[in-house]
């Protein structure tokens, strides 16, 4: 009996990139990310860090829920499957190795401490509402271990108290469903 082949792959690396999130035409969720993974290696005799760069991609809900914790230095462990996409262009047949991950775990953050993760941004003209704006932060402690998120709201530029953020939001939304219907 012949022994099985065997299609497995676990990196630890930092994202090079932001995620991008892209929907199939079912309306399932594709997130591609790439992720440097370093390693030492001797030149000369000296000690350097030499990178090896993986593009992965990850599928459906929970590919859309991680995307928002995932940001550029962020360190994550892959675990997954290789796989080999082809293609034919003008110059001829093309091909690269993908990384099709089945899970992704958050580990440590980037490089510096407290930075911007994301920006969101609603512009509501209905009614001139104006341009709400939520800015994320995070922070990672090595020495606990600990990850934490903070926020500040803005509203036409103008900072606003998570409360005021929450519920003009909340009575947009309510308004906008009275609208559509």
């Amino acid at each position: 009996m012949a022994a099985e082949d065997l299609n497995s792959v676990a990196l630890v690396g930092r994202l090079t990139r932001d995620p991008e999130v892209k929907y199939t035409t079912s309306g399932v969720a594709k997130m591609s990310l790439s992720i440097a993974v370093n390693r030492s290696v001797k030149d000369n005799g000296q000690w350097k860090q030499e990178a090896s760069f993986f593009d992965v991609m990850f599928w459906g809900k929970q590919a859309e829920a991680l995307n928002q914790f995932l940001f550029k230095g962020k360190q994550i462990g892959v675990t997954g499957k290789l796989e080999q996409q082809r293609w034919t262009t003008q110059e001829g047949n093309k091909s690269r190795i993908i990384i099709n991950a089945d899970s992704i775990q958050l580990l440590g953050g980037g490089e510096e401490s407290l930075y911007r993760v994301k920006t969101e941004v609603f512009d509501f003209n209905w009614k001139s509402v104006g341009r709400y704006e939520r800015n994320i932060y995070y922070d990672y402690d090595p020495e606990t271990n600990v990850e934490t998120y903070s926020y500040e709201y803005f509203l036409n530029g103008n900072p606003m108290s998570q409360y005021d953020y929450n519920a003009q939001m909340t009575d947009y939304i309510n308004r906008t469903k009275l609208v559509l219907g």
